[in-house]
């Protein structure tokens, strides 16, 4: 079965990659994000970063996955900050993996 976008949401980030705590802001008060909405972040320089909604946590907020590389993949989540605003968090296990991986690089 075929993956339907509920909702297309264009957005930017100050950084030219997504990390830990990155602000995303949408162009539009965006008080929900569903695992079927598909999000169009841009970086400064106008590249496109990578973010995949796939559920809601039962906490708030939507888990997505990151990619940072096409092997490299990271659960995370976004958490609505205000407005068209949500934060990046990533799980705690991946924020350890993605440190070490920048420590051998």
């Amino acid at each position: 079965m075929a993956h339907v976008v509920h909702c297309l949401r264009a957005g930017r980030a100050d950084t030219e990659t997504i990390e830990h705590g990155t602000i995303i802001e949408f162009a539009r008060d965006t008080p929900d994000i569903g695992a079927r909405d598909m999000l169009m972040i841009t970086a400064p320089s106008g590249g496109s970063l990578n973010l995949k909604p796939v559920g809601k946590r039962a906490e708030g907020g939507t888990y997505v996955l990151l990619t940072v590389r096409p092997a490299w993949t990271f659960r995370g989540w976004l958490e609505h900050v205000d407005g068209g605003r949500w934060r990046f968090q990533l799980e705690a296990r991946h924020l350890a993996i993605l440190d070490r991986l920048k420590g051998a690089a």
